[in-house]
């Protein structure tokens, strides 16, 4: 097969990838990045990612020097959190003065990324499938991948950023994937063209009780499409035949006043599910491969932290691959930097969530919260820290 030569190869389209890949080809790099899909096609989904943009990723997208254009991919903003607790309190807390949270438009977003790191020398293939990484004994070496006309090239390369997502091409050749706390978890989306009383800067949470454990959460997005999702644990959902949405509504009958709202709208978009999000990657640094993003691991969607802890993955990785090419050692003893550090940026985070799911079916204490309110403002203090 044709061969190829670079520095950096690195995996994956997405925030974590082109952070990394800018990154790194500013200090004269030669970097390659491939993505499966074609960035900039108005076929990719507008709406597939769940979470909003917390102002802590404003902050990391700052740290990569942009001119920063929040409009281009911006939906709507909530400024305030609407939640209503197992016990029927409802509570309404305005985030701190200048923090919000954005929608996002994921196609808008992950293009003006691309483009920046190709605006910054990186060679962006699109198109290219990444078939499988190259190594030596327990060295990574490069990878092989297939170009957008099926011919396979091998591209040989100093370190590998693996930004490939929860199925990234290092997790599962090298097997890395390990269950995470509370992973017994199904999110189930529905997209419905509007629901009453719902205010587009607002975040609605609905917490049920211990009989039905779940969480929803509902937000504006643009004109004509809110989103609702509901989160529960995947055995209520196991050997059930429901579909998604028929699923959904199911969990909703012992909660009429929300399921009142939601059958007033039209649902305007196919229906969503994902299971088991939770997971943890054994190692995210090897000799000559670091991963990031989503690869890194993840725990679900509770936080709303995916993107914000992406881009702060791919900040640390570059800054540990260039020490490693300034020395010219790609070894596992240095690159574990890397891990040691990323551990350490994301472990409060971890922590909070980590609670927060073994609380799911604990209602005595979510109503705990649900009338603290000093307690409510510690915890968007802590979230929404910029």
């Amino acid at each position: 097969m044709r061969r190829e030569r670079v520095d950096v190869a690195v995996v994956g389209g997405g925030p974590a990838g082109s952070a990394a890949a800018l990154r790194l080809a500013r200090h004269d790099l030669h970097v390659v990045q491939f993505t499966r899909q074609t960035v900039d096609s108005p076929d990719n989904d507008r709406f597939r990612s769940g979470e909003g943009a917390l102002p802590g990723t404003l902050t990391a997208l700052r740290r990569l020097n942009l001119p920063l254009e929040p409009s281009r991919w911006t939906l709507a903003e909530a400024t305030q959190i609407r939640a209503h607790w197992p016990n029927g309190h409802e509570s309404v807390d305005c985030l701190p003065h200048g923090r919000s949270i954005r929608m996002i438009d994921r196609n808008a977003f992950d293009l003006a990324l691309w483009q920046a790191a190709q605006a910054a020398g990186v060679d962006g293939r699109n198109g290219w499938n990444v078939q499988r990484l190259l190594h030596e004994g327990k060295r990574c070496t490069g990878l092989v991948a297939l170009n957008d006309s099926g011919e396979q090239i091998a591209v040989e390369a100093s370190i590998v950023v693996d930004a490939g997502g929860r199925n990234a091409p290092s997790i599962q050749q090298f097997n890395l994937r390990r269950r995470e706390y509370g992973d017994d978890y199904v999110v189930v989306v529905l997209f419905f063209d509007q629901a009453p009383g719902l205010q587009d800067d607002t975040w609605e949470m609905h917490f049920f009780d211990a009989e039905t454990p779940a969480v929803v959460q509902g937000a504006y997005l643009t004109e004509g499409i809110v989103r609702f999702g509901l989160g529960t644990f995947l055995h209520s959902k196991q050997g059930s035949r429901l579909s998604p949405e028929a699923f959904f509504w199911q969990r909703l009958q012992k909660h009429p006043r929300l399921e009142r709202r939601l059958r007033a709208g039209r649902i305007v978009l196919p229906p969503y599910a994902r299971a088991r999000l939770g997971y943890q990657t054994v190692h995210i640094a090897h000799a000559g491969l670091l991963l990031v993003g989503d690869a890194a691991g993840y725990f679900n969607p509770i936080l709303g932290d995916g993107i914000l802890m992406a881009l702060r993955s791919a900040e640390i990785a570059a800054e540990v691959a260039i020490g490693a090419f300034t020395h010219g050692d790609f070894s596992e003893q240095r690159l574990r930097r890397y891990e040691q550090q990323y551990h350490r940026a994301r472990w409060l985070r971890l922590w909070i969530a980590r609670s927060l799911v073994a609380a799911h079916c604990r209602p005595a204490l979510i109503n705990l919260a649900g009338h603290n309110r000093t307690l409510r403002r510690l915890a968007l203090l802590a979230l929404t820290s910029p």
